[in-house]
């Protein structure tokens, strides 16, 4: 409840200060959270991260426009 909310603000204030898509990675098994959830879209292959331990990552943004077109 509370990361949904802090991740509900971070795209309102993005919106705001006029950032038009937010980037993220995240590992592949939280991606369909994003996708279904959140309207983030896959962006790249599954690739491993350096800053966790080479753990796998996927990168994923969030398109504004997009999303008041086609909500998730």
């Amino acid at each position: 409840y509370v990361f949904m909310r802090l991740m509900r603000f971070v795209a309102q204030h993005a919106r705001y200060v006029g950032i038009g898509r937010l980037l993220i990675t995240t590992h592949p098994r939280h991606m369909p959270f994003y996708e279904r959830l959140m309207g983030f879209q896959r962006c790249g292959g599954e690739t491993k991260h350096p800053s966790v331990c080479d753990a796998p990552a996927v990168a994923a943004f969030l398109d504004f426009e997009e999303i008041d077109q086609n909500p998730p």
